[in-house]
C-alpha cells in the first residue's frame, strides 16, 4: 500500500476520531438558510400582506405607512454546534396605525438547508410578538417593539440518529431609530423610525441519552491517539519500502 494512500486513510481516521460524540468536541455546521414570515394572529379582522415572504406590512395607516417588516436571511452558514451564529437581519419600520387593525403576533420560519452536521432540509417556525404602545410625548416609551415569546425559542431536528435543537438566542447590532431591551429579545422603533438588527441562533447536541462517562470519553481519546500513530508508523515503512 503507498504513503500517500496511508496519508489518506490517517486523515480520514482523525477526522473521524475528533468529530466521535465520545471525544464530546462539537460538530460542524453549514448550510445555507432563507426566511418568511406566516400564520398572522389572529388571521382575520386585522390588515396583513405579504404573508409567506420576506417583507409583509400590518395595521391601517393613520396618516402613515403601515408597520412593515423584513427580514433578510444571512443566506450562507458555516459554524459549529453550541457556537452562536448570525441567521439573519430584521428590519422594522413602526407606522402609526388604526387601532385594532393588527396582528398581535406572526412567525418567522426559517428554513435551513444543511450539509453538516448531517443532510437536513427543514422549515422552523419562532413566534415574532408584536407589541404597539400609547404613544406619549417619551419618544422611547411609545415606541413600538417586536420580541420572541421567549429569547431562547427552539426547534428540534434530526440528523444521522442525534437530535438537534435550533434556538433562537436574540438581537444584536441595532442600526436606526431603535434599541433593544436588557435581555437583547426585544426590538423597539420609536414611532414613524425604522431600525434594523441583527438576530442570532444556535444550534446544540441533545446528548441526554448518551452522556458517557469520563472514563469512556478518555478512552475514546487514548484509541484515536494510538491507532492514529500506528498508522503513521506504517506509512512510514512503506515511504522506505
Amino acid at each position: 500500500m503507498s504513503s500517500h494512500l496511508f496519508r489518506s486513510i490517517g486523515f480520514a481516521a482523525a477526522l473521524a476520531c475528533l468529530t466521535s460524540p465520545a471525544v464530546g468536541l462539537a460538530a460542524v455546521v453549514t448550510g445555507t438558510d432563507t426566511g418568511v414570515f406566516v400564520n398572522p394572529v389572529p388571521s382575520s379582522g386585522v390588515t396583513v400582506t405579504g404573508v409567506g415572504t420576506s417583507h409583509v406590512t400590518y395595521g391601517v395607516g393613520s396618516d402613515s405607512l403601515p408597520n412593515s417588516l423584513t427580514y433578510a436571511a444571512v443566506g450562507s452558514i458555516s459554524s459549529t454546534t453550541e457556537t452562536p451564529f448570525k441567521l439573519g437581519t430584521l428590519t422594522y419600520f413602526n407606522g402609526t396605525t388604526v387601532s385594532n387593525t393588527t396582528p398581535d403576533q406572526i412567525s418567522l420560519q426559517i428554513s435551513l438547508n444543511l450539509t453538516q452536521p448531517g443532510a437536513v432540509n427543514q422549515n422552523f417556525n419562532f413566534a415574532l410578538n408584536l407589541v404597539s404602545t400609547p404613544n406619549t410625548s417619551d419618544p422611547d416609551a411609545s415606541a413600538d417593539y417586536v420580541y420572541f415569546p421567549s429569547s431562547f425559542s427552539s426547534t428540534t431536528f434530526m440528523s444521522e440518529g442525534v437530535t438537534y435543537t435550533l434556538r433562537v438566542l436574540g438581537f444584536e447590532n441595532v442600526v436606526g431609530d431603535g434599541f433593544l431591551d436588557s435581555n437583547s429579545s426585544q426590538l423597539h422603533v420609536r414611532e414613524q423610525g425604522t431600525a434594523s438588527a441583527d438576530l442570532y441562533g444556535v444550534v446544540t447536541t441533545d446528548t441526554s441519552g448518551v452522556v458517557p462517562e469520563p472514563a469512556s470519553i478518555v478512552s475514546a481519546a487514548v484509541a484515536c491517539v494510538f491507532g492514529l500513530a500506528g498508522l503513521s508508523r506504517r506509512a512510514r515503512n512503506a515511504a522506505r519500502a
